[in-house]
């Protein structure tokens, strides 16, 4: 599991630690969060019955990655809310959205576990629809947006690229995996 880090090292952020695995298989990819620390603090979006797309789900507690081809500006980004809702973007370069992005799911619904000192997520989600090349070198940062109860928003990243959390830039994205089919 990678370790997020967070963007600033004040004692809120020392309550928590957050970790992200992927586990690439032919055609998805299957991503496990994990959030230790005092759960009953944030901020958690109550379970839908039918999930379904939402945009803005980063404005509480919300768990994103970031995918990239090596020699590409377009990128895609997945937001997950504990509340099982979900959002998919495309970009073709840095925050410029795509015109004709499809609205993609993941293809199994969020599993989410909760308790007094943990929040595991995981969710599997395509990558046949718009990852069709057969061989190339991938791009991905996980990061997390933890809200307090307080109002305070806490920024996690793999790596922070800038003086102020922006998960959008790609020297963000510094995890490497090479697909293969």
């Amino acid at each position: 599991m990678d370790q997020l880090r967070p963007f600033s090292s004040d004692p809120n952020s020392a309550a928590f630690n957050v970790f992200g695995d992927l586990d690439f298989r032919k055609g998805e990819l299957r991503i496990r969060y994990r959030i230790l620390g005092p759960i009953d603090e944030l901020v958690l979006p109550m379970p839908v019955e039918n999930p379904q797309f939402r945009e803005e789900l980063w404005n509480a507690t919300c768990l994103e990655i970031f995918l990239q081809q090596a020699d590409s500006t377009a990128y895609e980004e997945w937001n997950f809310s504990p509340s099982g809702n979900w959002a998919y973007f495309h970009f073709q370069d840095y925050r410029q959205a795509s015109g004709g992005a499809l609205r993609l799911q993941p293809l199994t619904p969020l599993q989410i576990i909760r308790n007094d000192h943990q929040l595991l997520l995981q969710v599997d989600i395509p990558l046949y629809q718009t990852w069709t090349h057969i061989d190339q070198a991938l791009h991905y940062g996980l990061t997390a947006i933890l809200q307090k109860k307080s109002g305070e928003k806490l920024y996690w990243a793999m790596h922070h690229g800038a003086d102020k959390p922006d998960f959008h830039l790609a020297q963000s994205f510094v995890g490497r995996h090479h697909l293969r089919q």
